[in-house]
């Protein structure tokens, strides 16, 4: 039953993340390139500056060598007083407009894990569509989407985010219009009259105001814990989302995106493991191995290790990692790096110290 779930979730998706999964991904990607700028711009002046100076540098450095480009695995939405729009004639108008369509205002929240998103939620009097009103920090106007419960933290709905968002599934409820309401301000109504056919058509569950938070909620960790399943974002979702918005992409910015998402997961997952925690506070590294890691990182991780390792025969490190990569053809990531521990000499073999089912089944490794 908990395949099939996954299966659900992992083809229908949740409409909200899949946005803003590819607005972080472009995010990291352009972070990314500054940061090798950057770099290389103070790398230039330290040699001017006083020690002081080039101390404080090398700490500002260190801080935008690891851009956030990765949508949080959790998110809570907090309520607060009002949101202070950037463009307030726009909020207002679209505020207007959905009191006049049978909405009623739900509340003001913000996201904290997503760096300051907020949010303007109304409810239908039918309690069917939920409608949000949606304000990025970096973002020129807010966007809105039409949401609603298609049951089993299966979401669909209509919305039009800025940039451009990661394709949705074929079976996905729900779609993407493009435009901006400062340029098109009855693109609000082509929204609203599809999400109301969407719901006429399929069996939607109701949302009373009290369930507005885990409504988002609920969603977000569904869609994510779908992603944890397969390993994050695929090099295809990564190229579409990218090229669309005009932006050159390289194997190792794709390698190097997918990295950051293993790592990400593998922080998220550590949350569950009471062992795994403790390993890590007393200076262990560990590796955590599921169904949807990726082979090259489980492959760069091992060879890292042997690397690192003391008087290690270079030419028995060459065999291992060969035999590694035919493992990891062969078997799912578990299978193989399980069949890979007992091959390796005992200075370099790893230890499982853990094992977690929730919320996905995964090995933990010391190494």
């Amino acid at each position: 039953m908990l395949d099939i779930l996954i299966a659900i979730l992992a083809t229908i998706g949740g409409l909200i993340v899949l946005a803003v999964v590819a607005m972080l991904t472009a995010y990291f990607l352009l972070s990314r390139r500054l940061t090798i700028k950057l770099r290389q711009t103070v790398e230039e002046m330290q040699s001017m500056l006083a020690q002081s100076h080039a101390v404080r540098s090398q700490n500002s450095r260190a801080e935008l060598s690891n851009p956030s480009g990765i949508p949080p695995m959790r998110i809570h939405l907090r309520p607060i007083e009002t949101v202070s729009w950037r463009d307030r004639s726009l909020a207002d108008r679209i505020e207007r407009w959905l009191l006049a369509h049978s909405f009623d205002k739900a509340g003001d929240f913000y996201i904290p894990e997503m760096e300051s998103e907020f949010l303007r939620v109304y409810l239908s009097q039918d309690q069917y569509l939920v409608a949000a009103t949606r304000y990025q920090a970096d973002g020129t106007e807010p966007y809105v989407e039409f949401c609603f419960d298609l049951g089993d933290a299966v979401r669909g709905g209509v919305s039009n985010p800025p940039g451009a968002p990661i394709p949705l599934p074929p079976a996905a409820v729900g779609a993407y219009l493009h435009g901006q309401l400062s340029q098109d301000f009855e693109l609000l109504s082509r929204m609203w009259l599809q999400a109301k056919e969407l719901v006429d058509t399929h069996h939607v569950h109701p949302v009373s105001k009290s369930e507005i938070t885990s409504f988002f909620e609920v969603a977000h960790a569904a869609q994510m814990d779908s992603r944890i399943a397969h390993g994050g974002i695929t090099e295809q979702e990564i190229r579409s989302s990218l090229t669309a918005q005009g932006a050159d992409v390289c194997e190792s910015d794709i390698a190097e995106i997918q990295k950051q998402w293993q790592a990400a997961i593998e922080r998220h997952l550590l949350e569950y493991s009471r062992r795994g925690r403790n390993e890590i506070h007393s200076g262990r590294e560990i590796l955590i191995v599921y169904d949807g890691s990726q082979s090259s990182y489980l492959h760069d991780r091992i060879r890292q290790l042997f690397e690192n390792a003391k008087d290690t025969d270079q030419e028995l490190v060459r065999s291992m990692v060969a035999e590694l990569k035919i493992l990891l053809r062969t078997f799912s990531p578990r299978d193989a790096m399980a069949r890979f521990r007992p091959l390796l000499p005992e200075s370099l073999r790893y230890e499982l110290i853990d094992q977690i089912q929730e919320p996905t089944a995964a090995d933990l490794y010391g190494l």
